[in-house]
């Protein structure tokens, strides 16, 4: 089981504040954060406006799901003038809506042991990352790219055909192994690992 993500992006003519993650906890506030790009991003990125970003996580059953992309940018700039005084509805430059079933399993009751996803794959050194394997934590970024360097540990090579440098030239490894790769996969149901081939993506089934 999935949590999904409805995501209202706004382009701004000018910032809300000056912080890049505020989270949510309010039950009247349509969404569960509002992250600002251009608070960690140079706004002359995009055009010197401000990005934002509102996600707000639901389960599959939600009737937030069924409603319009208009609806939901009207709900969440109505509630933006709610938040912060300085905003304007002028202020909206530009929207978009993003939305994924299946963004982060739902962790149950001896999840880590019985469900959890291993990162090995049939194939040697081929690793599959996604959010079903961030078993202790919310999803972010650094829960992402610790599932990633961990699966990058684990697929180095061993020391005997690590490069070498001899009189400033690298001599070749002689690993007669194919070079390891890392699949960062949808967290969709049905992914099924030992389908990996070395120069092929992870393919869902039907």
């Amino acid at each position: 089981m999935y949590q999904g993500v409805i995501c209202p992006s706004l382009l701004l003519a000018r910032p809300l504040a000056d912080y890049y993650v505020t989270n949510i906890t309010d039950p009247g506030i349509p969404f569960t954060g509002v992250i600002e790009m251009t608070a960690l991003v140079d706004p002359a990125t995009f055009g010197g406006h401000s990005l934002v970003y509102l996600p707000r996580y639901l389960a599959q059953d939600d009737a937030t799901w069924m409603r319009s992309d208009d609806d939901l940018v009207a709900e969440t700039v109505a509630t933006l003038a709610r938040m912060y005084p300085q905003f304007r509805q002028g202020d909206v430059l530009a929207s978009r809506v993003a939305r994924v079933r299946e963004v982060l399993a739902v962790s149950t009751i001896d999840y880590s042991r019985s469900l959890l996803p291993p990162l090995e794959t049939s194939i040697d050194r081929v690793f599959v990352v996604n959010s079903a394997q961030i078993a202790q934590g919310t999803l972010n970024v650094k829960r992402d790219t610790r599932a990633r360097h961990s699966s990058g540990r684990r697929a180095r090579p061993p020391a005997p055909f690590q490069p070498t440098w001899r009189g400033g030239q690298a001599v070749p490894r002689t690993d007669p192994r194919p070079p390891y790769r890392v699949a960062l996969a949808p967290p969709r149901r049905g992914c099924r690992p030992s389908a990996l081939a070395p120069d092929r993506a992870p393919a869902a089934l039907p």
